[in-house]
């Protein structure tokens, strides 16, 4: 990423540009990076069926999460019982892929 700055020689932004951004637009590239981290250690360690099993029902779930509350402006949409057995597939699921 720094060479590829380097290459297109754009200009870093100024200081007051940098504190109009909202607090939660820079977690990007903290989260980001965590998640390369992260993906470093546990892929050899878990494998990556289990790795990325992993990563999909942890998504799926928070999605459904963020779905039931209405988080983040999202239409609010219950957890009705189908989705609730599509969670429980999806957990049995990584359950599987991980024996």
């Amino acid at each position: 990423m720094a060479l590829l700055a380097l290459a297109l020689r754009d200009p870093l932004p100024s200081a007051s540009a940098a504190a109009r951004i909202p607090w939660w637009a820079w977690s990007g590239g903290l989260f980001g990076a965590i998640f390369v981290g992260l993906s470093i250690v546990l892929v050899p360690q878990l494998g990556a069926a289990t790795f990325i099993a992993l990563l999909v029902a942890g998504q799926m779930l928070a999605s459904v999460t963020f779905d039931h509350f209405g988080w983040m402006g999202l239409t609010q949409r219950p957890l009705d019982l189908p989705r609730l057995i599509g969670v429980a597939l999806l957990v049995g699921g990584v359950v599987l892929i991980r024996r």
